[in-house]
């Protein structure tokens, strides 16, 4: 006879794994950021109170009537949520049915509920691929996987027992293990075969569907408007925009990736009143041309791999010089006047391009260099505000004795940069004049207060002037060789018509005196960047281009497989210390949760016993006993082949091996409780077992 677990440990198998598919589901659609705050709340509430029940620490007993009552009234409501607060019908589809789903959670019993909820699970996960711009999807949706196998495995078992009430065998010892280790196998054979398939299939529906899907949140400061202090605010942050790589020896730290003009200011904000979008045409080949040979210029053409993350909307961002851009998009608009590209709404998220671009050996322009600029254009960047008269006076001071555009420009880029500090402290209240605030009482902020000041006091002593907003990449991944740029790399810069020589960039920002970060956290942060490149590059950015590269990757590696000790060694001796770190925190993390898990077993086994102590028994306790019983022999000598009956294995012992009255009582009182459902039987178990313990003799 085959020992089974108890219904118990099945009961907590299926609840976790239906609590863990869930979970799965709702982080899937949650780490998108499209989720508003109440749907964030309400669902994950809904989840935790069922993980409570499932550990036993929350009674949960959501009836009916209830539920109907909640559904009626919500739907009611479902009108009301459309017309006032949501104002849309998509929106409060979702918020719909994420209210629905969260009470199906808290009252799912019968199998029906179960795969409701599998359901609505697997349309969040599908729903989620649709948002998906990082890896963490990728982490989410193999979990899924793994509960949702579970969940179908442990609903069939529960099925299969709720159809009989006589207390019967009902698995094999351990059974909770062996559907984990059934949910793997099944998981990896899923795996390998969705790989074959990922390998010959390249992605297509994300380009299809990526039009019909609402833009969620983007970063300020690349729109046609932008309000002192909200560069400020992304200053604060450090999630990933866009990651960049030159095949050429370029010096990715402190390139400037162009997003952006604004060339009227009012006081408070930076703003272009009517740009007119014009289309640039992208040939067959899928490039466009966006500027110009630069001849007579000392640099060279140098070609830049860039990949937008989702936050940075559609704007197009271009270093240096931009000759050409290669891009697969049916759109790519300029913005007449400041020369700023963008792909239209929805085109440019996780978009990867190539931008040609020529670089100059002294510091770049953003134009062509015309020799003269037109006077509509040149009275527009002249334009400026009601403003204090402090400014007009300090920068006819700064200014004095310089007799060309470049001089002026160069004295209040070194007086800003010299004189004022830099810091990413807000202030406190608005400012009726943000400039004159910088410029004569705090004498400190960011960038956007550095490029305005520069701006206004060039237009006050008569050089035209824009403010840009874009990056300057600061890191690079070793584990990959592309720049990473964050939302703490935005940056304001400026942009002076300087006769003779076009649009001059000045930057009278100074150098952040922030320490650069180092130690472990830096390594696992590139190690999560590294797989945020590859899951964008290999899952997401996965085309035919994509699928013919790695075809031939692999036939390269398969005509030579020798390796290079020496290149191997020399790379072990640099990532030595950074691999060494690693390992040591996969250790502790591994000793930790083994400890856990051994805590675990232990209180697991208090909780029963003092359950049998205070008389609440069923049958299935029986074989949490027997097993006691066989551990016990074990260390004794003395193993049971799991084919043998209790009443077999008694008789298999030999003569004086052990107390065999002992034994053979505990054998029938076993059978007493597992099949006779005799609950006093448990309690002479339990005195049998330690008298064998400390008697195990005769």
């Amino acid at each position: 006879m085959q020992a089974a677990t108890s219904q118990t440990a099945l009961h907590r198998f299926f609840e976790f794994s239906l609590v863990g598919m869930m979970s799965c589901g709702f982080l899937a659609v949650a780490i998108s950021g499209r989720l508003d705050l109440p749907t964030l709340v309400v669902a994950g509430s809904a989840i935790i109170v069922r993980a409570l029940f499932a550990s036993g620490h929350l009674p949960l007993d959501v009836s009916s009537t209830s539920l109907t009552v909640a559904t009626v009234a919500y739907v009611g409501f479902f009108p009301v949520d459309i017309y006032y607060l949501s104002g849309d019908f998509l929106r409060a589809t979702v918020h719909l049915v994420f209210f629905l789903s969260s009470l199906m959670l808290l009252r799912a019993r019968t199998a029906r509920d179960v795969f409701f909820m599998n359901l609505v699970a697997l349309m969040e996960v599908m729903a989620g691929s649709l948002f998906a711009e990082g890896v963490a999807y990728l982490v989410f949706l193999g979990a899924f996987l793994i509960f949702a196998i579970a969940v179908m495995a442990g609903s069939e078992i529960r099925s299969s027992l709720s159809k009989s009430t006589r207390p019967r065998d009902f698995g094999l010892p351990g059974m909770e293990r062996r559907l984990i280790v059934v949910s793997g196998m099944v998981f990896t054979g899923v795996l390998v075969i969705g790989g074959l398939m990922f390998i010959v299939l390249p992605r297509t529906a994300r380009i299809a569907l990526q039009n019909l899907i609402p833009i969620g949140y983007h970063l300020p400061g690349f729109s046609n408007e932008v309000r002192l202090g909200e560069i400020g605010e992304i200053l604060q942050s450090s999630k990933t925009v866009m990651h960049v790589r030159s095949p050429r020896t370029v010096d990715i730290i402190g390139l400037r990736l162009r997003g952006t003009a604004l060339g009227e200011f009012d006081g408070k904000r930076w703003f272009n009143p009517s740009t007119k979008m014009v289309p640039v045409n992208i040939d067959d080949a899928g490039f466009a041309q966006v500027g110009y040979k630069h001849e007579g210029r000392s640099g060279r053409s140098v070609e830049f791999e860039i990949q937008l993350m989702e936050s940075t909307g559609d704007t197009i961002f271009l270093p240096g010089l931009p000759e050409h851009i290669y891009l697969k998009s049916p759109y790519l608009l300029r913005t007449e006047g400041i020369d700023s590209y963008r792909t239209g709404a929805g085109w440019a998220r996780g978009l990867r391009y190539k931008a040609y671009s020529f670089v100059e050996d002294r510091p770049p322009v953003t134009s062509l260099p015309y020799v003269f600029l037109e006077q509509a254009e040149r009275l527009r960047y002249l334009q400026t505000p009601m403003m204090d008269p402090r400014i007009t006076q300090l920068a006819a001071e700064i200014t004095t004795g310089r007799f060309n555009d470049s001089g002026k420009a160069s004295a209040i880029e070194h007086r800003l940069k010299t004189t004022y500090g830099y810091t990413l402290e807000l202030p406190q209240t608005a400012s009726a004049d943000p400039v004159a605030e910088f410029l004569f009482e705090r004498k400190k902020g960011h960038c956007e207060y550095f490029a305005s000041s520069m701006a206004v006091m060039l237009r006050v002593a008569g050089v035209p002037s824009r403010v840009v907003n874009g990056f300057v990449a600061s890191e690079i991944n070793p584990l990959t060789g592309w720049g990473v740029v964050r939302t703490s790399d935005a940056h304001s810069w400026v942009e002076a018509w300087i006769d003779g020589d076009g649009w001059r960039v000045y930057d009278p920002t100074p150098l952040s005196t922030a320490p650069p970060e180092s130690g472990l956290w830096l390594n696992a942060r590139n190690y999560l960047d590294a797989a945020e490149v590859f899951y964008r590059n290999w899952v997401l950015g996965y085309d035919i281009e994509r699928q013919l590269q790695l075809a031939g990757t692999l036939n390269r590696s398969g005509h030579g497989w020798s390796l290079d000790w020496s290149g191997l060694w020399s790379r072990w001796k640099t990532r030595g210390p950074l691999m060494a770190q690693v390992l040591a925190c996969l250790v502790v993390i591994g000793a930790f949760l083994y400890l856990v898990s051994l805590l675990w077993h232990l209180s697991a086994n208090r909780r029963h016993q003092a359950r049998i102590a205070r008389g609440n028994i069923n049958p299935s306790d029986a074989t949490v006993l027997y097993q006691h019983l066989i551990r016990l022999l074990k260390k004794k000598g003395f193993e049971r082949p799991p084919w043998m009956t209790p009443m077999e294995f008694l008789k298999s012992i030999p003569v004086g091996g052990v107390d065999a009255s002992y034994l053979e009582e505990f054998t029938i009182c076993y059978n007493h409780l597992r099949f006779g459902g005799r609950v006093d039987a448990a309690e002479r178990m339990s005195v049998l077992l330690k008298a064998l313990d400390e008697h195990p003799h005769r």
